[in-house]
């Protein structure tokens, strides 16, 4: 893992805002897998690559309602309806069962909040201070979040996701944000068969 902030430091990169998100993504199935194993991830991941098709502030309302500690099902069945049956819902909630109550701190709970802290952030920011760019920000900011995951990688043995699975999302122009595309292909959760 010597070569983590070699390999991961877009922060002078192309690698667009998509293309990080994905590599966060990336990370936190990493973590799943390995830390957890014996539980089946395939709902959470099918929610968490909804992003590429989502608008990103869209995307991180309906992520909210998977995280530990923070679902009402009688409530968030209806928006979440159009991608979970209730059966599949309350599967992956039961999949945190014995892991986490969703309490600040714990590493699972830190782990899966990643993304939607780094949404949730760039909101506030760009709200409280407009001076300064959404966009611009959440890349700079992507970067710690991917360093955070990577000390979380590390600290259980976990091999780092390779980031060359993602050269399709580097940009050349100013579009920062990167292209649309369909992330499954990235999942070694929705793809273990």
């Amino acid at each position: 893992m010597s070569d983590y902030n070699v390999i991961i430091n877009c922060q002078n990169s192309n690698l667009s805002l998509m293309g990080r998100m994905a590599y966060i993504v990336m990370c936190i199935e990493a973590y799943l897998v390995n830390v957890w194993p014996d539980h089946d991830w395939r709902f959470l991941a099918r929610g968490l690559w909804l992003f590429p098709s989502m608008p990103l502030y869209g995307w991180m309302l309906f992520y909210g309602k998977l995280l530990p500690g923070t679902h009402r099902i009688d409530k968030d069945i209806k928006d979440i309806q159009a991608y979970y049956t209730l059966d599949e819902y309350q599967s992956l909630l039961q999949q945190y069962n014995g892991i986490t109550d969703g309490r600040a701190g714990d590493e699972f709970n830190t782990v899966l909040r990643i993304p939607y802290e780094l949404i949730w952030d760039a909101e506030d920011v760009a709200s409280e201070l407009p001076a300064i760019n959404e966009t611009s920000w959440m890349l700079r900011e992507s970067v710690n979040q991917i360093n955070k995951l990577g000390s979380i990688l590390s600290a259980h043995h976990i091999e780092i996701p390779d980031i060359h699975k993602i050269d399709f999302l580097s940009v050349k122009d100013d579009n920062a944000w990167g292209p649309r595309f369909d992330g499954k292909p990235l999942s070694i959760i929705l793809n273990k068969d």
